[in-house]
């Protein structure tokens, strides 16, 4: 597997993850930085979870493991794991 060293917010997944995220939690992708999580978001709920989890899962033609959304809390948390799946695509 290959490590990628770029800028997360430069990135096509980045403004892919962006633009799912401001749709589901109603917010303007200007507002989704990389701390981006639940305290940032009132729509951000268990439902509106799975929403986004669903929305990724079919955008990326990926599944994410249990353990991938344990830990994805946080914008930039996100695109780090489906930038793996993207990676282990790639390689």
């Amino acid at each position: 597997m290959r490590i990628r060293e770029t800028n997360i917010d430069d990135t096509d997944i980045a403004v892919r993850v962006r633009q799912i995220m401001a749709e589901i939690f109603e917010v303007a992708p200007e507002e989704i930085q990389a701390e981006f999580g639940p305290d940032h978001a009132s729509l951000w709920d268990s439902m509106s979870n799975l929403q986004l989890v669903q929305a990724l899962e079919s955008e990326f033609g990926i599944e994410f493991s249990l353990r991938d959304l344990q830990s994805m809390d946080r914008f930039d948390r996100i695109c780090e794991r489906v930038s793996h799946y993207d990676a282990v695509d790639a390689s």
